[in-house]
């Protein structure tokens, strides 16, 4: 009999995503460690995600390099030269009035200097805490305590402080600072750097007033010393959309237009029969952006000034305890430039020293991926038109975590209680996105309206929905199909949704003519599934929109779903008449030029793999290597970059073929149109719904990109060199040593016409 898995691993096990890991340690009775890690991979058999351990066993895999692959923040924030050399400046200041206060204090002869490193990362700020200490106070003895809770980041920051000959200086602790024993003696000297694009989402505030509480001396020197929230109400393009509102919902009434009288109802995305029950709620919805780029773009257009909305201090014990219960107050904007107001832009400033700031005001700083601005919807997904030298009010309120909008409103200033009213966030604003985007919508009722009417039993014909969430189940129904079956594999609480959905928000099963349709949610993997289980009979019509566990990463998404209907295929689940929405997919790519890809995503450091004298050669050599792995880039459509060649064709794949399991290698190649440096290849998806003449591509905004870096340096097309320069991708899929899916080789040719030779 098996042992049931604990609750918190089940939880973590179901909330892990596609090529996350979740690491399980124990300890056995003679008091050794014993840590299993468990990766998310694509299962190329069945579909679906696949559990493996890294520490061992055929599918060994360094758990280090994994855990910097799903962490995509950590090298451009060390390539960030600006952070690092403000940091270097904040910390050597700091030193110095350190070395004041110790040549006042009268027994300073066999003083020791005390540094605290909360969440150091790679080490970095330890490190460079250790040398100014030791530049600076050469007489004095320095010890750095360095926490960093997550293993894997430990792991590296141990060996890179051994490279840079400091482990007799610096200590590093495992762990999280709130959960360590209070420091003794504590610390003249913290160092932190817990932020995120919303400033707090990393626990910042906890962390430093657990610090002044436990770690640190009353005169302790914090760095950072303050930060503050600026806001700034803004609109979309003139003429334009609101695109911002299509991030939460799914919007009933714009679904609805795309569903004429001829319809007994259109499709609704609600949790209840009132269609009140949203599935993402906008109060709680903040978007990460490049405000500079869609500002010069004109996807946004700035209507206020910028007002500083919340500032935090971090200098003492008694400036960290304010707002330990959260804050709330409201602030009054005036409008600068007519528009209508869509969403609040946030950013923050951080004041590393007295003079020394770093801020993430868009155009402030050099183009850097790691620290974004932040759009807030507005409460309710509401819009305001604005009028110059209107006065629009917002509420604002923080906790530990975030910076909310509560409230937004014309005239001035009205203090008010909070809504306490709560929120869901049943999907992500990438998927609400997708599912309010009725192009798309329109492709599969279309492609599904066709495969009804073309089908001999019509719309009798048996429809499977193998995706999650119940979308295509729930569509195909709404569209008078009588037969529908979704099995959803993934979750219970998907299981649960799919069902709320069809039940409460569309009334299915529907009845015609006195009779009720057939409407099921199968919550089962579809590898333990028969044709018994089913209707006893092939399905007809095979529906797949996958997005949860693969959300991000399209190329896995559509392999899962091409894996998923060989599998049927395999297990006679299916036949030679099954029609599958899509019909088949194509792997596309482009070669680019992005000088703000390269300047994030390379080996960090300067030509010695060096961060300001400081030795990082391990982890460049554990994780820098891009041009081994896929980057999946969430905002790469606001990234600036520059075409090299035309869209080309990397393979095809037709949904429901009995391919071998053992893997294909293909090949493309494609010449260059234009100059300029080549720094990588983008890969994305196209959906095609042939007999319908339809396709859906992934490529377009706001949709991750996948992205192949190239060597550096890379080479330069030359206006002479495109008469003959090629690109040419030898691309693998299938039968690859987990956790890779897919893997490609590129290079950059020289095509030599018949009759010259290639040294001409």
């Amino acid at each position: 009999m098996s042992e049931e898995i604990p609750k918190d691993l089940a939880k973590a096990l179901e909330a892990a995503r596609y090529n996350e890991f979740v690491r399980i340690s124990s300890t056995d009775e003679h008091g050794n460690k014993n840590d299993i890690v468990l990766l998310a991979c694509l299962d190329e058999k069945n579909g679906g995600i696949q559990w493996i351990n890294l520490m061992g066993g055929k599918y060994f895999t360094n758990p280090t390099t994994q855990f910097f692959r799903t962490k995509r923040w950590v090298f451009p924030m060390l390539n960030d030269v600006t952070r690092n050399e403000m940091y270097q400046k904040a910390i050597q200041s700091a030193v110095e009035k350190l070395k004041e206060r110790v040549h006042n204090e009268s027994e300073s002869i066999n003083r020791t200097c005390r540094v605290l490193d909360i969440g150091c990362g790679t080490g970095l700020l330890g490190m460079l805490a250790a040398k100014a200490f030791q530049e600076t106070l050469k007489t004095y003895k320095v010890e750095v305590v360095a926490i960093e809770m997550a293993q894997e980041m430990a792991s590296v920051a141990t060996q890179t402080i051994q490279d840079n000959g400091l482990s007799d200086v610096i200590n590093l602790v495992e762990g999280h600072s709130c959960e360590l024993p209070p420091l003794s003696p504590k610390a003249d000297l913290c160092v932190s750097e817990l932020l995120e694009s919303g400033l707090l989402g990393e626990g910042i505030l906890p962390a430093v007033r657990d610090a002044w509480e436990r770690h640190l001396q009353d005169d302790a020197i914090m760095i950072p010393q303050r930060a503050r929230v600026f806001a700034q109400l803004v609109g979309c393009k003139e003429g334009g959309q609101n695109w911002l509102k299509d991030f939460f919902g799914p919007h009933n009434d714009k679904i609805a237009k795309c569903f004429g009288d001829g319809y007994r109802q259109p499709l609704r995305w609600s949790l209840n029969s009132s269609r009140s029950g949203l599935l993402l709620d906008a109060r709680h919805v903040q978007i990460p952006v490049h405000a500079k780029k869609l500002f010069e773009t004109n996807e946004l257009i700035s209507l206020t000034d910028a007002v500083p909305v919340f500032a935090f201090d971090f200098t003492s014990r008694d400036a960290a305890m304010i707002g330990i219960d959260g804050r709330r107050h409201s602030t009054a904007f005036s409008v600068k430039t007519q528009g209508t107001v869509t969403g609040v832009l946030l950013w923050w400033e951080l004041d590393l020293w007295e003079d020394i700031t770093y801020s993430c005001e868009p155009g402030k700083q050099p183009f850097q991926d790691h620290w974004h601005q932040c759009l807030q919807l507005l409460p309710g997904g509401n819009q305001m038109d604005a009028m110059p030298q209107d006065t629009i009010s917002l509420k604002f309120s923080h906790n530990d975590e975030r910076v909310l909008v509560e409230a937004i409103w014309k005239g001035v200033v009205v203090e008010s209680e909070m809504n306490g009213d709560g929120y869901s966030a049943l999907i992500s604003p990438l998927r609400a996105y997708q599912l309010n985007d009725n192009t798309r919508l329109n492709v599969f009722k279309t492609a599904l309206e066709y495969s009804l009417s073309a089908h001999p039993n019509g719309k009798a014909a048996r429809i499977l929905d193998i995706s999650d969430g119940g979308w295509g189940a729930c569509l195909a129904a709404v569209l008078g199909a009588t037969n529908v079956i979704s099995v959803e594999s993934n979750s219970e609480e998907l299981a649960i949704m799919a069902a709320r959905i069809a039940q409460c928000g569309n009334g299915l099963p529907l009845t015609s003519n006195g009779s009720t349709a057939k409407f099921d949610v199968i919550p089962s993997h579809l590898e333990n599934l028969t044709v018994s289980d089913l209707w006893g009979q092939f399905p007809d019509i095979i529906i797949a929109d996958y997005y949860h566990v693969f959300e991000g990463w399209h190329l896995q998404e559509s392999l899962n779903f091409y894996y998923k209907c060989r599998s049927l295929r395999r297990e006679n689940m299916i036949s030679d008449q099954t029609v599958f929405l899509p019909s088949s997919f194509r792997i596309m790519a482009c070669v680019i030029e992005s000088e703000q890809l390269r300047s994030a995503y390379s080996r960090c450091g300067d030509r010695d793999e060096c961060i300001l004298g400081l030795d990082h050669t391990h982890l460049n050599s554990t994780a820098g290597d891009f041009t081994r792995y896929d980057l999946s880039i969430p905002l790469f459509w606001q990234f600036d970059y520059k075409r090299l060649t035309d869209d080309f064709l990397m393979d095809s794949f037709e949904m429901g073929a009995n391919t071998p399991l053992d893997g294909v290698r293909v090949g493309a190649m494609e010449q260059f149109k234009r100059t300029g440096q080549v720094d990588a290849v983008v890969f994305w998806i196209e959906y095609d719904f042939l007999k319908a003449g339809l396709s859906i591509s992934t490529s377009g905004k706001p949709y991750p990109q996948l992205v192949r870096m190239l060597p550096n340096p890379s080479i330069y097309i030359e206006e002479s060199d495109l008469k003959h320069a090629v690109v040419c991708i030898d691309f693998f899929y299938g039968g690859l040593s987990p956790p890779l899916t897919h893997d490609c080789d590129i290079s950059i040719n020289r095509m030599v016409p018949r009759g010259e030779n290639y040294d001409n």
